[in-house]
């Protein structure tokens, strides 16, 4: 192993490292994302459908590539339990990070996961209902008399998932500037220290939102490659 991946290695251990004696709680934080994450793949078509329905108009899908279905499921899948835990996610961080032992902090970190929830379902009805059926219209609704209204499923979905996290996200800021005021899970110095990382991981978000399939299924097989590079080079080093 070389010295850069080592020094990965040591920064990635040492970030982890006040999340190892809460093993379990980081375990049910997993196991129950990948859960979720089966969960909307399972059910990915009835929700997709489910907000066809409100269009004012009908829509023809169109599968351009064999596996587009597959990733676009997984896809859904993802972002689904990202968007179903994220409260959970928020509740369980603050119990590790924040240290909270007195009733009041307790109460204070429920209360900030119940606003979360209550957002979570106020994007969806509000994309559901209003943002969604309005935005197709004005964009599509003057082919009515002309064109059957066709589009690729990949870029239904795109639009879907970017209405309701802009929806939630809209309705948090007001939640994130109380946070940032009283410095509950983090402050200028700590962003400033990850903004790396934090830049990295809202551009795999904002990845998994907005691609097309085939640019999901080029990630995968460039990660097969690098793979298969790094095995190349283990077994090359052991020979020599």
């Amino acid at each position: 192993m070389n010295t850069q991946d080592k020094d990965i290695i040591d920064k990635i251990d040492e970030w982890l490292q006040p999340f190892y004696k809460y093993k379990i709680r980081v375990f049910s934080i997993v196991l129950i994302f990948f859960l979720m994450w089966f969960v909307g793949f399972f059910f990915a078509a009835f929700i997709i459908k489910f907000f066809e329905s409100n269009i004012p108009f009908k829509i023809n899908f169109l599968q351009l590539y064999p596996y587009e279905m597959l990733f676009n499921y997984l896809k859904f899948g993802f972002l689904f339990s990202v968007f179903v835990n994220f409260p959970f996610f928020v509740y369980q961080f603050g119990k590790m990070k924040v240290n909270i032992n007195n009733l009041q902090d307790k109460s204070n970190l429920f209360l900030l996961s119940l606003i979360l929830v209550v957002s979570a379902l106020l994007s969806v009805f509000l994309s559901y209902k209003i943002l969604i059926p309005l935005q197709l219209f004005l964009l599509y609704g003057l082919n009515l008399n002309i064109a059957e209204f066709s589009v690729n499923i990949s870029s239904f979905i795109s639009t879907i998932c970017f209405n309701i996290y802009l929806v939630m996200l809209l309705l948090l800021l007001p939640v994130v500037k109380q946070l940032v005021k009283k410095e509950v899970f983090f402050n200028y110095a700590t962003l400033v220290k990850y903004k790396k990382q934090a830049l990295i991981a809202l551009g795999i978000i904002a990845f998994f939102i907005i691609s097309p399939a085939e640019i999901v299924a080029f990630a995968i097989v460039f990660f097969i490659f690098a793979v298969w590079y790094k095995i190349v080079i283990h077994l090359s080093k052991k020979r020599d």
